[in-house]
């Protein structure tokens, strides 16, 4: 019994050494946690940032937020990146009496999809498409089920497709013939591919007031259109204003912030 009570100690050992190092730099994230909604949720990494060697971020706000909660001392900021655009070819826009609005990647709350479902009674002459779905597979699953209930309820469900998971070109496709997208995101959406992936194929957008997409246009000036409040009825107004432009003038500055968030010079910036 001695042998193995000895044994024991000697694994665990570095264990509580590890968890007396990180208990006092976790005590203001533990206080933080209280007052931050985001808080919880980064108290749980403190280990990990508090002993890695460089923490990454992609927003000021996430930088912001460990620096509240003393976690940010090794810390560098560096944006989510904009994929090439795909090759140059004719995109054929066929004639039609409505508009084509899409929702571009994988369905969740944070996504906003439910948003745009309520906001399509105000846009009669829009037909929207959730270019995605739940989870990767061949076609959408349990999560679109709410959606296409409400929207049945609010008589669109006639003008409302959902894709399902789509392979690569055929994605590639539905962003370059929209005339606009949507990106209704929820308050604490960090960051987004699908946005990136619309930034590249240069699609118009207009997105919700939030920090995200503030930073976009900090660098860009009026790159992204947004509305506020976070309601229906300003999400359709937004939507109704930019399809009344012509969509190289909606998506006039996308080229320039691709440009400055260039895959290749994010990578740069990784290895400085």
């Amino acid at each position: 019994r001695t042998v193995l009570v000895e044994m024991a100690k000697g694994l665990l050992r570095p264990l509580v050494h590890r968890l007396r190092r990180v208990r006092r730099p976790m005590r203001p994230a533990r206080a933080a946690a209280w007052w931050n909604p985001d808080g919880y949720r980064a108290w749980r990494l403190a280990p990990w940032l508090t002993h890695g060697g460089l923490n990454f971020v992609l927003t000021t706000r996430e930088q912001r937020l460990l620096a509240s909660m003393a976690l940010s001392r090794k810390t560098a900021l560096i944006p989510h990146f904009v994929e090439d655009p795909p090759p140059p070819k004719p995109v054929a826009r066929p004639a039609r009496q409505r508009k084509a609005v899409i929702l571009a990647g994988f369905i969740f709350d944070a996504k906003g999809h439910r948003m745009m479902v309520e906001a399509m009674p105000l846009l009669p002459d829009v037909e929207v498409t959730f270019v995605g779905g739940s989870t990767v597979g061949t076609a959408p699953v349990d999560g679109v089920s709410g959606l296409t209930r409400l929207a049945g309820e609010l008589g669109v469900l006639d003008r409302l497709q959902v894709t399902g998971y789509l392979p690569e070109e055929e994605y590639q496709g539905h962003l370059m013939k929209a005339d606009l997208a949507v990106c209704p995101f929820g308050p604490r959406k960090a960051a987004s591919g699908s946005l990136s992936s619309l930034i590249a194929a240069g699609c118009p957008v207009v997105a919700s007031d939030i920090p995200l997409i503030r930073e976009y246009n900090d660098l860009v000036p009026d790159a992204i259109a947004t509305f506020s409040p976070y309601t229906p009825e300003a999400l359709a107004g937004a939507v109704r204003g930019l399809l009344d432009r012509p969509r190289t003038e909606a998506a006039a500055g996308l080229e320039e912030l691709r440009g400055g968030l260039s895959i290749h010079g994010i990578y740069d910036r990784h290895l400085v």
